[in-house]
């Protein structure tokens, strides 16, 4: 079993508008358009079920198993997600840390991954298309820390 810690995710992405990167200093906003939910909820939600994708022989647990007792935790911290509206390409990354269960629990294993997904419009279909792409990836790098 494997417990998922509540993932992190950039503080200047937590609004309901949604951003994108302008420029190297700027974060700009798509007209008339926000997210159904908090991102976070929504980027979380996402990252999960694709993990059970990629791990379908484990039960995963979000931060309370209850009485289960899981074998490693998954700290997830997205360090980067821009996508760059004048290129249609978003630049993200991931820190994945494993920790062991026990009390107090210590540090198994950590990596880092960088991803560049090219978008196929100039539309926040698009980027939403290419955050879910990212987080299927980094689902599946998590999944092969996980299994290693």
């Amino acid at each position: 079993m494997l417990v998922v810690r509540r993932l992190e995710v950039p503080e200047y992405l937590l609004v309901q508008r949604v951003r994108y990167r302008a420029d190297d200093s700027t974060l700009a906003e798509w007209p008339n358009t926000y997210w159904a939910e908090q991102i976070e909820t929504g980027i979380a939600r996402e990252f999960n079920n694709a993990l059970r994708r990629h791990l379908p022989r484990w039960q995963l647990c979000e931060a309370n198993c209850g009485e289960r007792s899981p074998a490693v935790s998954l700290q997830v911290r997205l360090t980067r997600m821009d996508y760059l509206r004048s290129q249609q390409r978003l630049e993200a990354g991931v820190r994945l840390s494993l920790w062991n269960t026990a009390r107090p629990p210590r540090l198994l294993h950590t990596e880092e991954h960088s991803y560049s997904i090219d978008g196929d419009a100039d539309k926040p279909q698009s980027h939403a298309r290419t955050l879910s792409a990212f987080l299927d990836c980094a689902a599946g790098d998590a999944a092969l820390a996980v299994l290693h």
